[in-house]
């Protein structure tokens, strides 16, 4: 007997043999609806991400929009500041995206302790000091 003839003996012996269900199933997970622009969706959630984590960025919201799109393409930061105009934007977008909590696996893995620049920031130290703590530079500490 394979696994789903095992599991439907299992359901059948359950129910009873009654095949059919009353129960709805629950709505998908997440706010967004097919029924809304997705680009109103994204300006949405960026616009609660402004007042909920005071995100800070010299983007304007339509600039996050086309960036937030573009993450979701694949694109890497250079790409996404040509496609937004100017090329030399790329720190300014690296800066947003994380602002925005999109991340790519090498924002998470560094060469020092991520936990003890966290723990840095988090007693109140400047990304300055905390660079000296760790022995790097105070861009990358405020990168992280």
């Amino acid at each position: 007997m394979t696994d789903v003839e095992e599991l439907t003996a299992i359901y059948m012996d359950v129910s009873k043999g009654d095949t059919t269900t009353t129960e709805r199933q629950e709505d998908q997970r997440g706010r967004w609806n097919s029924n809304t622009n997705t680009d109103q969706q994204i300006r949405s959630t960026i616009e609660e991400m402004h007042e909920r984590y005071d995100l800070s960025t010299q983007l304007p919201t339509d600039q996050l929009v086309a960036l937030v799109k573009a993450f979701f393409e694949g694109k890497g930061d250079t790409a996404i500041a040509r496609r937004l105009g100017d090329s030399s934007l790329d720190r300014t977008v690296t800066r947003a995206r994380l602002g925005l909590h999109l991340f790519r696996e090498r924002d998470t893995t560094a060469d020092f302790d991520l936990e003890a620049l966290s723990e840095c920031f988090e007693a109140g130290n400047s990304g300055a000091e905390c660079a000296r703590q760790l022995d790097i530079a105070a861009s990358t500490a405020n990168q992280y």
